[in-house]
């Protein structure tokens, strides 16, 4: 199998992306530069190397987290639980509490932990533990982290040699407890939390080791279970394979890897996420999101779009649909089973083949998996547009219809998934459903109020659970489409 990279939409607005990490199953949390924390849902563990599999490892949509929006670095641990450095400069860290099935990735809030420096960055793996580096340039551990007290008991420090002129810079905790410390000069510090010898509190012991990684000069680097990623100040990227810190925990040398990234982020075997210069995020969709075998096959770069998107919705069969930050629809050419990025071009949909002078400009647009398309104008409407004449012929379809069931209000965010339900959120706040949808009879019948308000944004996922967040950043589940409730 070929392993590709795919580059997938950033926040709403004028935010992109500064910092993110994989953690539990997958799972991935971003900051962006006006500190909103942000999770990519959709994301299953999945064991099959098959491309048709690989959608289920980059997720289907970003949603808003945290309420303050005073987010600058996040860290997510292999047992589940987040933690972040905020903005005000204050010696704590704050984390999700009571992480488990019922109360989904994020927990059931927020709560702060009292740190013994100001955090810069921090950084968790295996059992949940955890280490932070302040702002001053110490590295402190988190002591007593296990499954049962996930939050552990106090901070010491690690007595890590330094120079005033040489300040460690990052550190990363892989899956597997050994930790991984960067220095201002390049250098990298391999700490083995797992060997007996290590005393974090004082000397490190005999699993301490001194790495050179040579030129390559790293600004920046994360430890997964088995592969260490960094990137230097040239944006070039390098990884360390094969790390086993049983048999090999320093791993193979460094090699470097195609392409140019500003931030890597990696935690089960052959996931990465990657940030460039342009902040467009990017996933390398190989291997697998469950312990096995790692397939390293040579990697290859996928261009992607040649329009700036800022917009995408994969739907049946993988199709793909996206807008340009003017709004203009394009849909992607020849994606298969055999093929799923497609070819390096577009199918322009902003005008209709039967009416060339229309264009159409639109602020959201969903994918159903039935095949249908619907979005929401970008000046505003009452009424979804939806696409006629999809077919095996014209899968994109033909031509645009504006709906004749009206909602009543402007529509401004469109969500489509499990048989094709259509969900709507207005510029008001309120939650809409579109009654009514078939396939052969995509404009529904009428609008359902819902009765929630305050939402700005919505998903519906294949198997017809709806995410929701609110303008507070609170997030909201339900688990089908028969109305079970928000949590």
């Amino acid at each position: 199998m070929d392993i590709w990279y795919e580059v997938l939409p950033g926040p709403a607005g004028d935010a992109y992306f500064v910092q993110l990490d994989v953690g539990r199953d997958g799972g991935v949390y971003a900051v962006d530069n006006q500190g909103g924390l942000h999770f990519r849902v959709g994301i299953t563990a999945t064991e099959s190397t098959d491309p048709e599999s690989m959608p289920e490892k980059v997720g289907t949509d970003w949603v808003v987290v945290n309420t303050n929006e005073n987010a600058v670095n996040v860290a997510h641990c292999a047992n589940g639980y987040v933690y972040f450095v905020d903005q005000t400069g204050s010696n704590q860290l704050t984390h999700n509490v009571d992480v488990d099935d019922s109360n989904g990735f994020m927990g059931s809030g927020w709560t702060t932990m009292a740190t013994p420096g100001t955090p810069r960055t921090v950084t968790c793996g295996a059992d949940g533990k955890m280490l932070f580096l302040s702002t001053t340039g110490e590295v402190y551990y988190r002591n007593g982290v296990s499954y049962s007290n996930p939050t552990g008991s106090d901070f010491v420090q690690v007595n890590i040699p330094r120079s005033a002129t040489n300040m460690v810079i990052d550190l990363s905790v892989g899956e597997s407890g050994d930790a991984w410390i960067l220095f201002a000069d390049g250098f990298v510090q391999y700490i083995d939390q797992t060997n007996d010898n290590v005393d974090l509190s004082g000397d490190l012991g005999s699993g301490y080791a001194l790495v050179d990684v040579g030129a390559s000069q790293l600004v920046q680097l994360d430890a997964g279970n088995t592969e260490v990623w960094g990137v230097n100040r040239w944006n070039e990227i390098f990884v360390k394979r094969n790390v086993d810190h049983v048999e090999n925990p320093l791993g193979d040398d460094w090699s470097q890897h195609q392409g140019e990234m500003i931030y890597v982020s990696t935690a089960e075997q052959g996931i990465v996420w990657a940030i460039d210069d342009d902040h467009d995020v990017w996933v390398l969709r190989a291997g697998t999101i469950t312990s096995g075998e790692i397939i390293n096959n040579e990697p290859t770069w996928t261009k992607i779009p040649d329009v700036k998107l800022v917009y995408v919705d994969v739907g049946k069969e993988g199709q793909l649909v996206g807008l340009a930050n003017t709004g203009c629809p394009f849909w992607k050419k020849g994606i298969t089973d055999q093929n799923p990025e497609g070819v390096n071009e577009w199918w322009d949909l902003t005008n209709d083949q039967s009416n060339q002078d229309t264009y159409y400009k639109f602020g959201t647009i969903a994918m159903c998996m039935t095949g249908n398309m619907h979005a929401t104008l970008k000046e505003g409407d009452s009424a979804l547009y939806f696409r006629a004449g999809v077919s095996k012929e014209y899968p994109y379809g033909v031509e645009w219809v504006r709906s004749s069931v009206d909602a009543g209000e402007t529509l401004k965010q469109v969500s489509c998934g499990y048989r094709g339900y259509v969900w709507a959120v207005t510029t008001s706040g309120n939650v809409l459903k579109l009654e009514g949808v078939t396939a052969d009879q995509p404009q529904g019948t009428s609008w359902s109020n819902d009765e929630r308000s305050s939402i700005s944004h919505i998903s519906i996922g294949d198997a017809g659970e709806i995410w929701a967040n609110d303008y507070n950043g609170n997030v909201f589940y339900v688990g089908d489409n028969n109305n079970q409730g928000w949590q």
